[in-house]
């Protein structure tokens, strides 16, 4: 069995996030909206890559790159800066990661990436 995720908002809005994450807080998408004093608590889009079960879904098609990228990433399509302040780039470490575990990724931007799969 496989499972996935497929909104048409953030994948780390509350409503989808419901999948893969526990937030005290719908907003706590990427650090950046965090408050200080919960340093202990991860961000949605850090779950959704690194603990179970976002990290084995087999499909998550929807937006919200910004919530995965830092912020001195400037995103050339919709010419804006990543907004994690941690510095983490989590779609590299994604990436990474599925190699390390032998698994098949690809990460698109594109309807014409979603095309060629």
């Amino acid at each position: 069995k496989a499972t996935g995720l497929v909104t048409t908002t953030r994948v780390t809005h509350a409503t989808p996030a419901a999948l893969y994450g526990h937030s005290p807080h719908r907003d706590w998408e990427s650090d950046s909206k965090m408050p200080k004093n919960a340093s202990r608590c991860k961000d949605l889009a850090r779950q959704l890559v690194e603990d179970l079960p976002g990290r084995d879904l087999r499909v998550i098609l929807g937006g919200g790159r910004r919530q995965f990228k830092p912020v001195t990433h400037m995103d050339s399509v919709a010419n804006k800066t990543g907004a994690r302040m941690d510095g983490l780039d989590l779609i590299d470490y994604w990436l990474k990661e599925k190699k390390n575990r032998n698994a098949r990724a690809k990460y698109i931007t594109t309807a014409a990436e979603l095309a060629a799969l």
